[in-house]
């Protein structure tokens, strides 16, 4: 049996499955989220069948013949899309976020523009991580989604004893592995954090690094264009 309760952006989230291969990759996707005592929200359950997995959240049947290796990425999928929904009505971005100093450093940007990059810098000088994917934003402050770094297919050289890895299956049916390195428990961001700043990262290797003040519809036309869910 494969338990665990913790939060993720603002929801209280159970996932409990019977015996499979399946829990290594349950491991990899959700060990680094905050544990938490609240009562559920999303409540996932996955019982064995004669024809795969049965997959339900909150006692609704979602996928009734899951394969061992969809059952993580199944879960993901659907609560990454409900968090979203239970969060609003705060801005919900695509970004990153570390806090330093009490303050949150929100970093947005296309994939490959360097938000994990600087992610593990931050951390690794003694930042508090919050997110690598999703963050909300209201009144109140910031609070990340704690989804392990992303690091691609190849396991890390730095940080190889906090990394996990999880197999799938992709859109062609190939079997594919993924890595996501998990911060140390300690340095994982538990509830909101203010707003220190909002960087809207560019790659460009080419150059020397720099930040620079945009202008307002610049920087709202960039949040835009990253955003999960807003206010309306």
């Amino acid at each position: 049996m494969w338990q665990r309760r913790f939060t993720a952006l603002t929801a209280a989230v159970e996932i409990a499955s019977e015996a499979g291969g399946h829990h290594a990759a349950l491991d990899a996707l959700f060990g680094s989220y905050p544990g938490t005592g609240e009562s559920p929200q999303l409540s996932y359950r996955v019982s064995r069948l004669a024809s795969g997995y049965r997959l339900e959240c909150n006692h609704e049947l979602l996928e009734e013949a899951l394969a061992d290796l969809d059952v993580g990425p199944t879960i993901e999928l659907d609560l990454f899309r409900r968090v979203v929904e239970i969060a609003q009505p705060a801005l919900t971005l695509h970004a990153a976020a570390v806090a330093v100093d009490g303050g949150a450093l929100v970093l947005v940007g296309p994939s490959g523009a360097g938000k994990t990059t600087i992610t593990r810098a931050l951390i690794d000088g003694g930042g508090v991580y919050l997110s690598d994917e999703c963050v909300s934003i209201d009144d109140d402050g910031v609070v990340g989604l704690s989804r392990g770094l992303y690091l691609g297919d190849e396991a890390p050289e730095r940080g190889a004893e906090r990394a996990r890895s999880y197999d799938w299956v992709d859109e062609d049916g190939h079997e594919r592995q993924s890595w996501l390195l998990h911060p140390p428990a300690e340095s994982v961001g538990v509830g909101r954090f203010r707003v220190r700043g909002i960087f809207l990262i560019e790659y460009r290797p080419e150059e020397p690094g720099e930040i620079i003040v945009v202008e307002a519809g610049r920087a709202l036309a960039e949040l835009w264009e990253a955003t999960f869910a807003a206010s309306p």
